[in-house]
């Protein structure tokens, strides 16, 4: 190996080894993938301005997500029927017994209402069989129905009921990380009526999982299958979508290709539910058992289904689920996706050692090469960018740039080169660029006059 390969080895070296810990902290610290995230967060806003809402975090299993949705028009709030209040003691019990849920769905019924979607857990401790046997069939007379279930988790499985069977979706279907979405394997309360086959069963609640302000689950895995919540089971019942149409990707969203709506998820299956000031709820439940003209015209006139909540209680009430199924039904619709892919770590450790070269000898440039290169560079990454839809991870590369400056700016200066058209190229020290040519010729001719006279002497002698 020349004296001269030696430093520019060193400063590829050391380029690579610097930009390469950065790149390998990039999947290990949150706080150094934030710096990656805000250039990705810029590009967006430089590039496609007109891609309204962004999600994913630029990683390789979670990358970033751009999405431009449709205008939104103005959106009808979820009908809902309170059950709680009952002050002229209409029903038998409160909260509602079998008989009195039975009694209240064949009132819906017989005013026309056909999709209903019960929030509350229909679940009794020693309950008449023949009450629950009546339930069951009042509710397999409707023509849909949504019943909700709190679930948890323990050491012992149970096998999934086929209501939530009917609403889930095999775990091959979902995308990303399926091992950060909540676990759970059985019912809360097992004897829960959950309807027969026109009906769909969702959790309210998971009791294995804290409550988090401002956050609520939408999936959850069971076994090897997904579930959803009661709610979302809600807004696709009245929009039409089968559970088996939505396309899951855990940290991005949950969408339905066949209408567009695109609710966005964390990576533990949660959305964002804002501080939402819900209005009172449409009617009382004991409004409907011996309704008047109004109430009956106001039932008949709602935009299904109908939502049974209650007043008070942990997993079916107005308060927990009320600003959840309003920010699911005014869910945006999808009108275009686009997602900036990662290249895989081998390719990307590839493209790290051609750049910790490629910033080497830029650096060692001087003038308008230098300039040409980098642009050169900078298009190479943009149509990378824009018609690969791939994102080059731009932190190392910047990180690879200052430090190939620095050390060209410490490392000894090569001697110039001198291009003469009849001695061809030689090289000459830098110093000694300003001395005077003819000064050899002068010293021939001096050093000949003195061997001239040097030799008439010695005849003369």
């Amino acid at each position: 190996m020349s004296a001269r390969s030696t430093p520019f080895l060193k400063r590829v070296a050391l380029t690579l080894l610097g930009s390469g810990a950065l790149w390998y902290l990039m999947g290990l610290v949150p706080a150094v993938m934030q710096v990656e995230q805000r250039l990705q967060r810029a590009a967006h806003l430089l590039i496609n301005p007109l891609y309204q809402a962004s999600s994913g975090l630029g990683t390789h299993s979670r990358p970033y997500v751009m999405c431009r949705f449709q205008e939104q028009g103005s959106t009808i709030p979820p009908f809902i029927v309170a059950t709680g209040e009952d002050p002229e003691k209409i029903f038998d019990s409160n909260p509602l017994s079998p008989s009195d849920y039975a009694v209240l769905l064949d009132s819906m019924k017989n005013a026309g209402v056909e999709q209903v979607m019960i929030g509350s857990t229909l679940a009794w401790h020693q309950a008449d069989p023949f009450a629950l046997d009546a339930l069951e069939l009042v509710i397999a007379e409707s023509k849909q129905c949504v019943t909700s279930v709190p679930v948890s988790r323990t050491a012992q499985a149970d096998s999934m009921p086929p209501a939530l069977v009917r609403a889930s979706i095999p775990l091959s279907n979902v995308r990303g990380d399926v091992n950060s979405l909540p676990q759970v394997n059985r019912l809360a309360i097992p004897e829960t009526v959950l309807g027969r086959e026109n009906s769909r069963a969702g959790f309210s609640l998971i009791e294995s999982e804290t409550i988090t302000a401002g956050k609520e689950y939408l999936v959850a895995r069971w076994g090897e299958r997904v579930i959803f919540s009661s709610a979302l089971l809600a807004v696709c019942m009245r929009e039409k979508i089968e559970p088996s149409q939505l396309e899951v990707e855990v940290g991005q969203s949950i969408f339905s290709p066949t209408t567009g709506h695109w609710w966005a998820i964390d990576e533990f299956g949660r959305t964002e539910v804002p501080g939402i000031s819900l209005a009172e709820p449409d009617l009382l439940a004991p409004q409907l058992i011996r309704p008047e003209s109004q109430d009956l015209s106001k039932l008949q006139m709602h935009f299904p289904p109908v939502h049974l909540l209650q007043q008070s209680g942990d997993d079916g009430n107005i308060q927990r689920q009320g600003p959840l199924l309003k920010t699911l039904y005014s869910a945006p619709r999808l009108l275009d996706r686009l997602t900036w892919h990662r290249l895989s770590p081998i390719s990307e450790c590839i493209v790290l050692i051609l750049i910790a070269i490629l910033a080497v000898v830029i650096a060692a440039c001087r003038g308008p090469i230098r300039i040409v290169c980098v642009l050169l560079l900078i298009g190479w990454w943009t149509m990378t960018l824009l018609w690969g839809a791939t994102w080059v991870p731009v932190s190392p590369m910047l990180l690879a740039a200052l430090m190939a400056l620095l050390l060209a700016a410490k490392s000894p200066r090569l001697p110039a080169v001198i291009l003469s058209p009849t001695l061809g190229t030689s090289k000459v020290p830098i110093e000694a660029e300003n001395l005077p040519l003819e000064q050899p010729k002068e010293e021939k001719k001096f050093h000949g006059k003195t061997r001239k006279k040097s030799s008439r002497s010695h005849k003369k002698s």
